[in-house]
C-alpha cells in the first residue's frame, strides 16, 4: 500500500493525505483512486469535478465509457456535486424535519420523496422540478400548435439485417478490446451514434430550415424527442410531430402507401405483401424483431390459444383517427 494518497485540490493547500491519518475523507478522496487507476486521466484541478467527470463520460473508446462501473460512479459523483453545490444540506433537513412534524405516520423513505419534490431545483437533470419544466414546456407547445398529429417510434436495430454500418464497424472495434463484447458494452458510445443520426434525420428530411421549407411529411412545425433504453441495451426514441394544417392528411397518406403489409378483418391478422419483394422482406423482418408479443424473450406467439393476446395486442383499428 502505498504511504500517500493523491487526491483533488479541493484545498489548495493540501496535495496528499498520508494514510491512516483521520482527517475528513470526502467524496472526491473516496473514489478518487477507483476513477483513475495508475493516474491514466487523471483530476488535477482548475476545473470543477463535476465538469470534469461530464467530458470523462463523453470520451468515447475509453475506460471511462467502455467499463460500465465507472460510468455509474462517474454520474453518482456528479449528480452529488450538483446537488451540494444547487441545494444545501441544511434547507433539505428542514424541510424533511419539517415533514416528520407534520406528518408523523410517514416513514424516512416518505421524508425523503417530499424534499426531493419540493427541494431539489429545476437546474438538477431528473428531478422532480426538472421533469415538470420539461412537462409545462410540453404543454405550451401544445397550447401554441394542439395535439400532435404523429407519433414516430425510432430504433437503432442492432440485431436485424438493417443494422447500420457504423453499428457494425463498431462492433469490430470493441473486438479489439475483448473479443466478446458488442454493442451492450459501449452504451455511451451507441447512444452518441443514435442521437447524432437521428438530429441529422429530422434537419435533413423533416425539419427542414425550421420548418420553413417541406420535407418527407410537409411542413414541421414543431417536434419533442423523447430518449429511452431498451431491456436489450438498445438506444430508441419516440418523437412526435407537429405538422401544418394543410399537410396532415398528404402526410398521413403517405405513410399509409408506404406500409408494407395490409390487415385482414376476417383472418385478423396482417398479410405478408407479394407483389414488391423490398416491402416482404420489411415485413419479415418487422414481424420477426419487432412485434409485440405477451410471451417471455425467445418464445414465439402468445401464451394463450386464444385470437386476442392477454395485452390486446394488436388494438382494433381506428378508422378516420388520421383527419380528427
Amino acid at each position: 500500500m502505498p504511504e500517500k494518497c493523491c487526491y483533488p485540490k479541493r484545498n489548495r493547500k493540501i496535495e496528499s493525505l498520508n494514510v491512516g491519518t483521520t482527517a475528513t475523507v470526502t467524496l472526491e478522496l473516496a473514489v478518487f483512486c477507483v476513477l483513475f487507476p495508475h493516474a491514466m486521466g487523471y483530476f488535477k484541478g482548475g476545473t470543477r469535478l463535476g465538469d470534469y467527470l461530464f467530458y470523462r463520460m463523453s470520451c468515447g473508446f475509453s475506460n471511462f465509457t467502455l467499463y460500465k462501473p465507472y460510468l455509474m460512479l462517474m454520474f453518482l459523483v456528479r449528480q452529488c456535486n450538483m446537488l451540494h453545490s444547487q441545494c444545501s444540506k441544511a434547507v433539505i433537513e428542514k424541510d424533511m424535519a419539517a415533514f416528520r412534524k407534520n406528518s408523523p405516520d410517514q416513514n424516512e423513505e416518505e421524508a425523503v420523496r417530499h424534499a426531493m419534490k419540493h427541494v431539489l431545483p429545476a437546474t438538477i437533470p431528473g428531478s422532480p422540478a426538472w421533469h415538470y419544466n420539461a412537462l409545462q414546456d410540453l404543454l405550451a407547445v401544445v397550447n401554441e400548435n394542439g395535439m400532435p398529429d404523429l407519433f414516430w417510434t425510432v430504433t437503432m436495430d442492432e440485431v436485424s439485417e438493417l443494422k447500420w454500418q457504423p453499428v457494425r464497424d463498431m462492433e469490430a472495434l470493441l473486438k479489439n478490446f475483448c473479443n466478446s463484447m458488442s454493442f451492450k458494452d459501449a452504451p455511451v458510445e451507441c447512444a452518441r451514434l443514435f442521437d447524432e443520426k437521428l438530429q441529422r434525420a429530422i434537419k435533413q428530411w423533416l425539419f427542414i430550415k425550421g420548418g420553413k421549407q417541406k420535407g418527407v411529411l410537409g411542413r414541421v412545425k414543431d417536434y419533442l424527442i423523447r430518449y429511452e433504453v431498451q431491456d436489450r441495451g438498445s438506444v430508441h426514441a419516440h418523437v412526435i410531430f407537429w405538422l401544418h394544417d394543410d399537410d396532415v392528411e398528404a402526410a398521413c397518406s403517405k405513410i399509409r402507401s408506404c406500409m408494407p403489409a395490409a390487415w385482414d378483418d376476417e383472418a385478423g391478422k396482417f398479410v405478408r405483401p407479394t407483389s414488391y419483394p423490398l416491402a416482404a422482406l420489411f415485413f419479415d423482418i418487422v414481424h420477426r424483431k419487432q412485434r409485440h408479443v405477451c410471451t417471455a424473450v425467445g418464445e414465439p406467439d402468445c401464451r394463450h390459444s386464444s385470437p386476442m393476446c392477454i395485452n390486446h395486442f394488436p388494438q382494433p383499428q381506428q378508422l378516420g383517427y388520421a383527419l380528427q
